[in-house]
């Protein structure tokens, strides 16, 4: 082989050797792409499982927290806290662990439902008709004694009028038999 032949062939050898080179940095690159790839996969999955998670746990905390929120109006609504304490109760009996702990503890307990009872009594089973009779002796104050001597012919076991208005100015028949 001539000298110039040889010559040809170390170019072709190098510009394979070359070629291989390329061809190898390539394969990093095409490497780091799919680990760069691969991240950004797990990324985006691993953020849409984030929101769908949270989305859900929004939703169940909306939830829980309506459910106390019309609990409490269900409980309140009317005049007695008799009622809102037995109301309390058959929510408790019925809903269970979807209510809070501490709610439900606290109905449960004896104590607490006592001292609630002493605290908010029951609204007096008369009240309407309180309210009418001192509306009636605000507009007939000379028939003041006429219109108390009727109410406790009506409501002869009630010592509120006794209480509210004084024993000076309670006919007798407003007062106990004795």
């Amino acid at each position: 082989m001539d000298p110039e032949e040889i010559a040809i062939e170390e170019r072709k050898l190098r510009i394979e050797e070359q070629k291989l080179e390329i061809e190898r940095e390539k394969l990093k690159l095409e490497d780091r792409k799919a680990k760069w790839t691969t991240a950004s996969v797990l990324t985006s999955v691993l953020v849409a499982g984030a929101t769908i998670s949270f989305g859900a746990w929004s939703v169940q905390s909306t939830a829980k927290s309506q459910l106390q929120t019309e609990t409490a109006k269900l409980m309140f609504t009317g005049d007695d806290s008799g009622t809102a304490v037995g109301k309390g109760l058959a929510m408790v009996d019925v809903l269970g662990d979807a209510l809070p702990k501490d709610f439900q503890g606290k109905l449960l307990d004896n104590k607490w439902r006592t001292d609630y009872l002493k605290r908010y009594p029951s609204r007096d089973a008369n009240y309407e008709q309180k309210i009418e009779l001192i509306k009636t002796l605000a507009a007939s104050p000379k028939k003041r004694r006429k219109i108390i001597e009727n109410w406790c012919l009506m409501f002869h076991d009630d010592t509120w009028v006794e209480q509210s208005f004084g024993t000076a100015n309670v006919p007798d028949a407003c007062r106990p038999k004795k």
